[in-house]
């Protein structure tokens, strides 16, 4: 299933400093996947505006969380609802991702 990992996805993660005591994202990894539309069973698990959300799919041992910010074809997306499914050959993560309204 790689070969249709063809974007390259920035992922930003929420880190915080205990001196400065302050949040904010910061770069630790690039991924391969891709970003699709929402389909209409994936709307029942997860709450929000349908328009915003979209959905990605990348390869099973890909770094990435739920609340990491990431970064495709200049578009800022949120991981919510992050799902592993292992089957052999067919194995990748898929994750819905919401556009921030900022």
């Amino acid at each position: 299933m790689r070969f249709v990992f063809e974007k390259r996805i920035m992922v930003y993660r929420l880190l915080s400093d205990s001196i400065n005591k302050t949040e904010e994202y910061k770069r630790i990894d690039d991924i391969f996947g891709v970003i699709m539309p929402v389909k209409a069973e994936d709307l029942m698990i997860s709450e929000g505006n349908p328009a915003e959300m979209h959905k990605l799919y990348a390869d099973i041992y890909s770094d990435i969380k739920e609340t990491d910010k990431i970064e495709c074809d200049n578009e800022v997306y949120i991981v919510k609802n992050l799902r592993k499914l292992e089957h052999r050959s067919l194995s990748r993560i898929e994750a819905i991702v919401i556009k921030p309204n900022n």
